[in-house]
Parts: C-alpha cells; sequence; structure tokens
C-alpha cells in the first residue's frame, strides 16, 4: 500500500528508536501508558483507539499512526498504522532473561506469548519494548 509519507515514516522510527536506545525506561513508559477518551476520538478514522467494555483509550502510539495511515484494501475507510512497536517475549521468572540465553545456547526454540518457557515451562509473556518499525505495508 502506497503511502504519500512514506520518508516520514522512517524518520519518525529512526528518532523513536534513537530515544529508546537513550532511555529505553522513560520511552517504554510513554507508549505502554494509555489514556481514556471519548467517543468521538474513538471514532477518528485514523487515530487508532482502543475499545475494552465501555472504556475507549489512546496511546501516544495509536495517536502518533493517525497522522500516517495507510488504508486498509479489504476495508475501505478503515486505516492501519505505519508505524510499529516490537516487543520481546519473556519468561516471567526472576531469571527468566537467563532463560533466554540458555535457550538460544542450547538450541531450544523461544517461542511466543502464551507458549511455554523450554526451561522451566512457565508461560512465556509480553517482554519489553525492543525496536520500532516501519510496518509491513508501507511503501
Amino acid at each position: 500500500m502506497l503511502l504519500q509519507n512514506a520518508k516520514m515514516v522512517v524518520m519518525v522510527v529512526r528518532i523513536l528508536n534513537e530515544a529508546l536506545e537513550a532511555d529505553p525506561v522513560a520511552v517504554e513508559s510513554l507508549f505502554q501508558n494509555r489514556v481514556s477518551c471519548n467517543e468521538k476520538l474513538g471514532k477518528h478514522p485514523t487515530i487508532q483507539c482502543l475499545k475494552t467494555g465501555e472504556v475507549i483509550s489512546v496511546s501516544i502510539l495509536g495517536l502518533l499512526n493517525g497522522f500516517f495511515p495507510v488504508e486498509n484494501p479489504e476495508h475501505p475507510g478503515a486505516f492501519w498504522g505505519s508505524i510499529a512497536a516490537i516487543y520481546g517475549v519473556s519468561c516471567p521468572h526472576e531469571n527468566g532473561k537467563a532463560h533466554k540465553k540458555q535457550a538460544e545456547a542450547e538450541g531450544k526454540k523461544w517461542g511466543n506469548t502464551n507458549d511455554a518457557c523450554p526451561i522451566c515451562g512457565a508461560t512465556l509473556v509480553l517482554g519489553e519494548l525492543e525496536k520500532f518499525a516501519v510496518a509491513p505495508w508501507v511503501k
């Protein structure tokens, strides 16, 4: 899907990754935060909001993606975001980071969320924000 501002998206993603590298705690906190919003914002055609029950919320990523929408070809008038936040997968145990390194060293597959940790069997969970990326449908 062609995006008029694809070069701008690449620049925004580069700057977001620079910020994440400079201060991962601050940037992850900003991007994990969601705030309640009203129905008018929730129905905006390009800003991505989340409705959970009766509560509508928006994050900084949803707001940023409102600037760079890509129309969904299967649903005219519906839009995808151009910027993706990529999160890792973690073992919830105290030494979960060591489990991932151990699994990799032993040639064991590190799974996705809800898979079992190949070292201890605990259910893997969403991990830390690793990077930002240009969504694959942006050309």
